[in-house]
């Protein structure tokens, strides 16, 4: 009777163990892919600056009508760009943390099992 215990009891460890490893392998990859999106905010802020600094100079001749109107255009564009990747950052860091809850959890609870074994 106690060796059957004492396997499953190892049965149940392991399979927590192997969750657990899945869960920092999910989380690894949510981190990896959170930060490309943080990056990539970053080279869509620059870029936004960019152009408009290039929109600005290429509109020096223009009249100020049509520089105000297509600096809006711009600034619209861009500020669609931001809150897509904005967005998506939001998205992966909420991924993130419901793993990361559910990673605790599951790591509690293997504490606890190996608390009952003594």
């Amino acid at each position: 009777l106690m060796t059957a215990l004492k396997a499953a009891d190892e049965d149940a460890k392991l399979k927590l163990a192997n969750r657990q490893n899945e869960f920092d392998a999910t989380i690894a990859q949510m981190k990896t892919e959170m930060d490309k999106l943080q990056s990539d905010l970053i080279t869509v802020e620059a870029r936004f600056k960019a152009i408009t600094a290039e929109a600005l100079a290429q509109l020096g001749a223009s009249k100020d009508s049509e520089k105000a109107e297509a600096l809006a255009r711009l600034r619209a564009e861009m500020q669609k760009a931001i809150d897509i990747v904005t967005a998506e950052r939001d998205d992966h860091l909420a991924n993130y943390t419901k793993e990361r809850k559910l990673r605790k959890k599951i790591h509690n609870q293997l504490i606890d099992i190996q608390g009952n074994i003594r």
